[in-house]
């Protein structure tokens, strides 16, 4: 891997992160903000800030605009870093701010409090538009991690819970409870897998879509800070305030190299940029860049016929070992393989060996040279016990020194027990088992074979009414027949079988997602007989008589029905109508936010109509209409329109009773206004979320 010197800062950082399409930017708690140009490790301005210091309890900047939000406490500020100016001051009450995160393709910035709240913003308002989670209060367990995609927040705290939502309908919202340690860092491997380590090191696999905790392993690295998934790879790296950098296998979630990469001083912070670069800041304030998947060198060494050069970079980065020149690499290792024993076999001189030798230094090559001289003197005895009809002694031979596999002689003993298996077979058809236990006797022993060949010597009977039942696709005997002998699945022709059953389940999904249900069921129906995959087919059924269902309301125009359909299957989220129906909810949720930070109540009203009684989104829409309400209340105020203010605070009292938000905005009347509101004892001032349910305000005239 190649490592470049960057930069060396002269003060702390905060943290560090990508702004604007190329740039990063590097805050320290010195009132500075450097943005950097990390191509070529230049700096391309600094900004300072009056408001940024110790004081600043979270900072987030934003992937691709030059946006910057900063929180002091309870006082959150969002910034322009291009005209260095404040865009928009909030002051929030949900407790002090601990985390920020920007969602990248949305006008979104999410906060996370002390207290235990997770707040959704709009760049362009001054109030919160959705509380999207609360965690119990409790001493010390606020928020200490957010990650999000384009459909799921996820949040952990300092109890070690993790709350995933989907923060566009709020239809959907689940916790993983894995631990009592605090949640460190979390990041998602693709769209429902995701990855979250605690401070004591633990790392946790878990699926959104079935909401499980998959797997836990113990990385014996404490205080995780950062979780990065390498593009176009199956690796992950795990970053903490160590000296080191921890390498995962995705696939098989293990840890394939605790020092990938190692360090005289300990890490403070790390970001993944174009190319898969990784940019490193370490405690004496020296920024490094290094090239991770560095497919140029390994494609030089190829070029210039080095093969133990670009083995070493192999061996020094398992990232470029899923590379297509990995493949050629070891491609051409193979060839030289072979070569060095064929030239062996000639020349009958070991020097010939030198070549292979040198490769002992890697792992999966430590006995290559010397299996490849055992196997040249034992060559003579394979060759004579082939001459002699000894199959399973030459056979035996091969196992134990595989280079043998290589011979001509091996590959004519391989291609002659083919020909008789097949032959056997036949044999078998036309009901002369004697002439195919013959055919196969020279093979009996041989132990690589022994199971198969056991199905026609031992077994004949079942395993010539296997191969009728998979030449007739009779699946329940197929079926029944593999639970005597599962070794019959070893078959060719019943792997076959299985493969066009398979595409029998992806074009019934196909049909499905395009609306094309009748064609499905008929299928499902044609299929049915087909026993082992029975389970996938009923799963598959029920998906087609909820996606006609939705067909069905769409057509009524009974869109509240489509969507609590959609909510309560979430299979038919890949049918393209599932698609159109949430892209025109995300577009009008989008114009109900607008509306709500106006205090527009009446447009919201108007614009939602009966889509207001979508049960499986009453908490998304229930907080659109407590933000209207809060922000009608807010301006009437500050316009001195007292009396249009405390009648909006009755109502809003009626309502949704009493919150913490309309606590704030009651005190702040109450200053201004210089009376004091006259909430009456019997008042209910608790309500339950879903409370604004049940008033005739908003759903009464949307009744069918």
């Amino acid at each position: 891997m190649k490592m470049h010197k960057c930069l060396k800062l002269h003060t702390r950082v905060q943290t560090i992160g990508n702004t604007g399409k190329t740039n990063i930017a590097i805050v320290s708690p010195s009132k500075k903000i450097k943005i950097v140009n990390p191509k070529e490790c230049k700096r391309v301005q600094n900004i300072y800030l009056d408001l940024l210091g110790e004081q600043t309890s979270a900072i987030a900047l934003h992937p691709t605009m030059n946006l910057v939000a900063l929180a002091n406490a309870e006082q959150l500020y969002i910034l322009d870093t291009t005209h260095k100016n404040i865009i928009q001051s909030i002051k929030t009450h949900d407790g002090a701010i601990e985390s920020l995160l920007f969602l990248e393709k949305s006008p979104y910035l999410i906060s996370g409090t002390r207290s235990g709240r997770v707040m959704q913003y709009r760049y362009e308002g001054r109030l919160h538009i959705s509380r999207l989670c609360s965690f119990r209060r409790a001493a010390q367990n606020g928020v200490s991690a957010l990650a999000a995609n384009e459909k799921y927040l996820l949040s952990g705290n300092k109890n070690g819970t993790l709350i995933a939502v989907e923060y566009n309908s709020h239809a959907r919202k689940f916790k993983f409870a894995s631990s009592r340690e605090r949640i460190n860092a979390i990041s998602f491997l693709d769209k429902e897998k995701i990855l979250y380590a605690n401070k004591e090191g633990s790392l946790f696999l878990a699926d959104l879509n079935s909401e499980t905790l998959l797997k836990e392993i113990d990385t014996h690295q404490r205080e995780i800070t950062k979780i990065i998934p390498l593009t176009k790879s199956d690796f992950t790296l795990l970053l903490s305030k160590s000296e080191k950098i921890l390498l995962l296998d995705n696939r098989n979630f293990t840890i394939v190299k605790s020092h990938f990469l190692h360090f005289e001083k300990n890490i403070e912070d790390g970001l993944l940029i174009e190319n898969d670069e990784l940019l490193l800041i370490f405690e004496d304030r020296n920024l490094l860049k290094i090239e991770l998947n560095n497919q140029e060198s390994l494609a030089n060494a190829l070029e210039k016929n080095a093969l133990f050069a670009a083995f070493e970079l192999l061996e020094d980065n398992p990232i470029l070992q899923q590379t297509p020149q990995a493949l050629q690499a070891e491609k051409l290792y193979k060839k030289l393989y072979k070569n060095s024993f064929f030239k062996l076999l000639k020349s009958h001189n070991e020097a010939v060996l030198k070549e292979i030798e040198r490769f002992h230094i890697f792992k999966n090559k430590q006995n290559d040279a010397k299996g490849l001289l055992l196997a040249f003197n034992n060559y003579q005895k394979l060759k004579d016990f082939i001459k002699e009809y000894k199959y399973t002694l030459a056979y035996a031979l091969c196992e134990r020194y595989p280079a043998l596999k290589l011979t001509p002689e091996y590959l004519k003993m391989e291609e002659f027990y083919k020909k008789s298996f097949t032959e056997a077979q036949k044999q078998l058809l036309l009901n002369r088992t004697n002439r195919a236990k013959e055919i196969l006797e020279p093979f009996a022993t041989i132990h690589s074979k022994q199971a198969m060949i056991q199905l026609i010597r031992r077994q004949n009977r079942e395993f010539l009414a296997f191969l009728k039942a998979v030449s007739k696709k009779e699946y329940a005997k197929v079926s029944q027949l593999l639970q005597t002998t599962p070794l019959f699945k070893e078959i060719p022709s019943y792997i076959t079988l299985r493969e066009e059953a398979s595409a029998h389940i992806e074009t019934i999904k196909r049909h499905i997602n395009k609306a094309e249900i009748t064609k499905a069921q008929a299928l499902i129906e044609q299929y049915q007989h087909i026993s082992f995959i029975k389970e996938e087919l009923l799963a598959l059924s029920m998906v087609a008589y909820d996606a006609q269902k939705l067909l069905n309301a769409y057509e009524e125009e009974d869109f509240v029905k489509c969507y609590e359909i959609l909510d309560s299957n979430r299979a038919l989220e890949s049918m393209q109508l599932a698609q159109l129906l949430q892209k025109h909810w995300n577009t009008l949720i989008e114009k109900c936010e607008v509306y709500a930070l106006e205090g527009n109540i009446k447009e919201i009203k108007e614009l939602m109509g009966e889509l207001l009684r979508i049960e499986s989104r009453k908490n998304k829409i229930g907080d659109l209409l407590r933000l209207s309400f809060q922000v009608k209340i807010s301006r009437e105020t500050e316009k001195r329109k007292y009396k249009t203010a405390e009648h909006f605070i009755y109502f809003y009292i009626d309502i949704f009773g009493i919150d913490s938000e309309l606590k704030h905005l009651m005190k702040s009347f109450e200053k201004r206004a210089g009376q004091k509101l006259a909430i009456m004892p019997q008042v209910q001032k608790y309500k339950e979320r879903d409370a604004w349910q049940h008033s005739d305000i908003f759903i009464a005239s949307h009744h069918p």
